[in-house]
């Protein structure tokens, strides 16, 4: 199925054969080769480098990527990526001139801190240069200094007392109408 790819025409050994169009009419005379030439999309991604940083736990400010199809023909593209990147539409088509851009998150939880280099692909078999790559790097840095726990709401229950362990040395929060979690700095819950 070639819906969507530009048919360019015959080439080989076509001598004596009638043509029209994308239809060829081959007499058999012997052993012949005959290629029908079609032509893809063509991936563009801009920008074609990302750099991220951030805190462990902490989110980090998404990017965005345009990703144009500058060929002659459909793209229908995929991203792939290294576990800590994650893309919006990560998969999709594009008419001929066609474009989108897709949201870029990485991930910091679990990770040490460290300068990570990874890279996304987009790739389109049948695009006449795929695949394309963007290289993408993420500095993760520890936590900056402790941070006083702060509550509020109904305290029914007592939810609003910290207990003393807590100050300065929590990671991250969660609360509901009847429970609290907070998540050390050491990794205890």
């Amino acid at each position: 199925n070639f819906t969507g790819y530009a048919f360019l025409g015959w080439r080989g050994d076509t001598n004596g054969c009638v043509i029209n169009g994308m239809e060829i009419t081959v007499p058999v005379t012997g052993p012949r080769s005959i290629i029908a030439g079609f032509t893809g999309g063509n991936i563009s991604v801009a920008p074609s480098s990302l750099t991220f940083s951030g805190e462990v736990y902490n989110v980090i400010e998404p990017q965005s990527i345009t990703v144009t199809n500058t060929g002659d023909g459909a793209v229908n593209y995929t991203f792939t990526g290294d576990f800590w990147l994650s893309v919006s539409n990560a998969s999709g088509s594009l008419v001929q001139g066609g474009g989108t851009s897709v949201t870029v998150r990485v991930a910091t939880r679990g990770l040490a801190p460290r300068n990570y280099q990874g890279k996304l692909v987009v790739s389109d078999p049948f695009a006449t240069n795929s695949p394309q790559e963007i290289s993408v790097n993420m500095i993760v840095t520890s936590p900056g200094p402790p941070r006083a726990v702060v509550v509020w709401g109904d305290s029914t229950y007592g939810q609003l007392n910290v207990p003393v362990g807590l100050v300065n040395a929590v990671a991250v929060v969660a609360g509901g109408g009847n429970h609290s979690l907070a998540l050390m700095s050491d990794g205890r819950v």
